[in-house]
């Protein structure tokens, strides 16, 4: 029993390896090719709070 949940474990460090590994290969290559990786510039908007605070509304009682 014992023998079976270190191999278990063992085997999955192995995959868990082999997917980075696998992932920074890929991620190398697509640099290679100049493709620019990562969240382009812009993507996330600012918001600001005096927009948001600015409501008629008063939740006040």
């Amino acid at each position: 029993m014992a023998g079976r949940m270190l191999i278990d474990i063992l085997s999955a460090k192995l995959e868990r390896d082999l997917i980075s590994l696998r992932t920074k290969e890929a991620l190398a290559a697509k640099k290679r090719q100049g493709i620019r990786l990562g969240k382009p510039k812009g993507a996330i908007q600012k918001v600001s709070l005096t927009k948001i605070g600015s409501g008629s509304k008063s939740y006040s009682n």
